[in-house]
């Protein structure tokens, strides 16, 4: 989030990038990419398995941004974090599992 964009320019690349233009979707990542990192990385505290969630959050955006719905009290930022909040609960469901696979042995 080096840069400020207002609602309406993100609005209007979500636009775009629902129409698949990737160059718009490209400033959404830019935009967002090092707050979602952030986010991430402060819930999970591993380099690597923040930069693996926080690719997967653009990539899932990416493959949903057509379930996105703007307008009222809905944001593309809401939305995309809701994402990067839902990867962190299935990291941490994910890790127990294993966790307590490895502990049976």
């Amino acid at each position: 989030m080096g840069q400020k964009v207002s609602k309406t320019e993100i609005e209007k690349l979500v636009s775009q990038a629902k129409k698949g233009d990737v160059n718009a979707f490209s400033k959404l990542y830019d935009y967002f990419a090092d707050n979602i990192y952030r986010y991430v990385f402060f819930r999970v505290d591993s380099v690597e398995d923040a930069q693996d969630l926080t690719e997967t959050v653009f990539l899932k955006s990416w493959e949903n941004l057509y379930q996105y719905k703007s307008g009222g009290n809905n944001s593309f930022s809401s939305w995309i974090f809701r994402i990067a909040h839902n990867l962190v609960i299935d990291y941490y469901k994910l890790n127990k599992q294993i966790e307590s696979l490895t502990e049976d042995y």
